[in-house]
């Protein structure tokens, strides 16, 4: 399908540009030795899939517009703790901000190989590049780490935006921001409902990445 009607690109961050190096219960279980814990990774893992599940979508007013997350990650933190034995003696709150701070570092993520050739192919046929995506201010540094930012013409994140995929009004607010219409953007994802359905309700065109079955590349058959 080529299109020359769309003149931005969206992208979604994880599972679309990048991905943990190591899987979320991995790093809960290691992090959480540190502090005298020997929990199963597997559990771990699951137990943060069911929180986060659990967890979104929120609705806009609930969606912080400071930069700071860190309440709501709380709450994430402590779903993922369900399924294991947390002494009362715990500290929480220290094991917490470890793992908060664990995810700003660049080198504890990964970009998928196929991206940065496709974002290179998009900009030299003139246009213009954007993340949108359910994340905090964390976002930026990390792309700015990852040597993602040269490619961008803007980071649109749902913790400053104070909406979240799938609501009209994070998709509303990003084309109004690049100065486009719906028509005009596509939406690039790996969440079918967030980055595909939803999008294309706002009258926006969409892409869904369903790595290994595809990749990045399938954005480049639109032009």
């Amino acid at each position: 399908m080529v299109s020359s009607k769309i003149k931005v690109v969206f992208f979604d961050a994880g599972g679309t540009l990048l991905r943990p190096a190591q899987s979320i219960g991995e790093t809960y279980a290691r992090l959480a030795r540190n502090y005298g814990q020997n929990w199963d990774a597997d559990l771990l893992q699951k137990g943060f899939k069911s929180a986060f599940k659990r967890l979104r979508p929120r609705p806009d007013a609930e969606v912080s517009t400071d930069g700071d997350e860190r309440t709501w990650w709380k709450r994430v933190v402590l779903g993922t703790l369900d399924d294991v034995a947390v002494p009362d003696t715990f500290p929480f709150d220290d094991f917490f901000e470890e793992l908060y701070r664990h995810y700003t570092r660049p080198d504890v993520w990964r970009v998928y190989p196929d991206v940065y050739l496709v974002l290179e192919k998009l900009r030299a046929r003139g246009l213009k590049l954007a993340v949108l995506s359910n994340w905090d201010a964390r976002l930026r540094s990390l792309i700015n780490g990852l040597d993602l930012s040269v490619y961008f013409d803007a980071i649109l994140i749902s913790g400053e935006l104070g909406a979240e995929k799938p609501s009209p009004t994070i998709y509303n607010a990003a084309v109004k921001q690049l100065g486009i219409s719906p028509a005009q953007a596509l939406m690039v994802g790996d969440d079918p409902l967030n980055d595909y359905w939803a999008p294309q309700k706002s009258g926006w065109h969409a892409v869904l990445v369903e790595r290994p079955r595809n990749d990045l590349q399938v954005v480049l058959d639109w032009f």
